[in-house]
């Protein structure tokens, strides 16, 4: 029900064709949250540096190094789409080039 989960979906679906896929784990830290007219836009801290690209066929890491380190900022919105479904992500956007935090 919710535009960011299909890009999820999706994204997830084009890796496993490659053949590719993730272990360990993100974390996601909120650094401030605003509130506008139809939700909560939370700017981020996304630390990747628990996380690893697998090539399946190999089992060897392709994990490319960002230019800024494993932590970079990111800005969610996060809005009520209302019952059954309540608060959702709807959008996240990395600033480009990317930027450390």
């Amino acid at each position: 029900g919710d535009p960011r989960a299909s890009q999820v979906i999706r994204a997830a679906q084009s890796m496993a064709s490659k053949g590719r896929h993730i272990t360990g784990v993100s974390a996601v830290e909120i650094e401030s949250a605003r509130v506008d007219a139809n939700g909560v836009v939370l700017d981020v801290c996304l630390d990747s540096s628990g996380a690893d690209l697998i090539d399946d066929s190999t089992g060897n890491s392709i994990k490319a190094q960002l230019p800024v380190g494993p932590r970079v900022k990111q800005t969610a919105g996060v809005y009520d789409y209302g019952s059954p479904y309540g608060w959702l992500l709807r959008e996240l956007n990395q600033p480009d080039p990317a930027q450390a935090c």
